[in-house]
């Protein structure tokens, strides 16, 4: 199962949460807050570094309701 590590497991669910649009006043801000991440920038960093693609790109794009398998959030951590 990708995010394998908390850090990956919470990206995984907030790209879920992002694809899946299905919040249209969800900001990405607030859902990085929902799954634990307090700054937005580092959270877009992690998301970018681990996806490919910026949270917004993602939610933009229909990228998918599940993450591709090599985006688990393990190649750097987001601590």
């Amino acid at each position: 199962m990708p995010g394998g590590t908390v850090p990956g497991r919470r990206l995984q669910e907030c790209a879920r949460v992002l694809a899946r649009g299905d919040s249209p006043g969800t900001t990405i801000a607030g859902v990085a807050r929902r799954w634990g991440s307090i700054s937005s920038a580092h959270f877009s960093r992690a998301f970018r570094t681990a996806y490919g693609m910026s949270p917004s790109e993602w939610r933009d794009t229909g990228a998918g309701t599940e993450p591709p398998a090599w985006a688990d959030g393990t190649r750097r951590s987001i601590h």
